[in-house]
């Protein structure tokens, strides 16, 4: 099932019945944006776990975005990419100087271990998610009203949720 517009921000939601347990429900999950599936398909706990490092943690934690930095506001979605990861993920996590932003963090684990990430910031009034590759040499970005993630996040929740107790 897609939950949102694949040509803004999608999530495309499969359950897989063997995959679940008493308080797991899982399946495959990938999410689109503009079109672009980004990454490799993942578990669904992942994202939309409420427990931390999951694309469901980050919008309830941050319920409306980050503004972008002004230095920022010229800048090409690669160029923005690059400074997004460089803030969030420290090469060096046992470094105590290095700078851990989640601020704009949007990516579940699964998906930034294979190097892909996805973000979101505040533009005049509007969400923009930014999502791509370093390794692959792309990014792409769109702008949503607010609250639009945050709802499609959880109506596949909840689809999950309910289909998960319609195989009990």
């Amino acid at each position: 099932m897609i939950f949102g517009n694949p040509g803004l921000f999608a999530i495309h939601m499969d359950f897989v019945s063997d995959w679940n347990g008493e308080v797991l429900t899982n399946g495959v999950f990938d999410i689109y944006l503009n079109w672009k599936r980004i990454g490799d398909s993942t578990a669904s706990h992942e994202v939309l776990s409420t427990e931390s490092n999951s694309l469901l943690h980050y919008l309830n934690a941050n319920p409306i975005p980050h503004p972008l930095p002004d230095a920022m506001k010229n800048m090409e979605p690669l160029e923005i990419l690059n400074i997004f990861i460089e803030i969030s993920y420290p090469k060096n996590a046992e470094d105590e100087n290095a700078y851990n932003c989640q601020d704009f963090v949007i990516s579940s684990d699964s998906l930034a271990d294979k190097g892909f990430y996805i973000f979101r910031y505040l533009k005049e009034n509007q969400e923009v998610i930014l999502g791509g590759s370093v390794k692959q040499s792309f990014a792409t970005s769109t702008t949503v009203p607010i609250g639009y993630l945050l709802h499609i996040a959880k109506e596949a929740k909840n689809f999950c949720m309910d289909t998960a107790l319609l195989h009990k």
